[in-house]
């Protein structure tokens, strides 16, 4: 992978208080073949995370498996951006990652499954 895929412009960076790599590249192994790059970025405001990464490229999905309005999606190539403004949400997912990645779970509607599950027992329906 071309690692200036992975550059976002510097007043995108400011609004990012942490981020890490998720999705399939991260929990499958070995990584599905031709699989995108995930990101779940904590941002400090999305709507100004959101203004300054268009600049730059990306572009929300017109479709979406994921209908929680707790995060925000933007792809440019094969990258892949989650982004959140709530911190629990963010620990939710990360915790979500790392139990995925310990079953190694192949089938992509059964991650997704598996990720709401946790995410949404973790946060207690909020």
């Amino acid at each position: 992978m071309n690692t200036d895929e992975l550059k976002l412009p510097l007043e995108a960076l400011y609004e990012v208080k942490d981020i890490i790599p998720f999705g399939s590249r991260v929990t499958c192994n070995p990584p599905p073949w031709g699989s995108d790059y995930d990101f779940l970025a904590l941002v400090e405001d999305t709507c100004r995370f959101e203004e300054c990464v268009k600049k730059y490229g990306y572009r929300r999905p017109l479709e979406n498996l994921y209908k929680d309005k707790r995060f925000a999606s933007f792809r440019k190539g094969k990258i892949n951006l989650v982004i959140t403004d709530s911190l629990k949400f963010f620990e939710a997912n990360v915790k979500a990652t790392e139990m995925a990645k310990t079953l190694n779970i192949k089938n992509k509607s059964d991650r997704v499954a598996f990720a709401n599950i946790v995410v949404d027992s973790i946060l207690g329906g909020e």
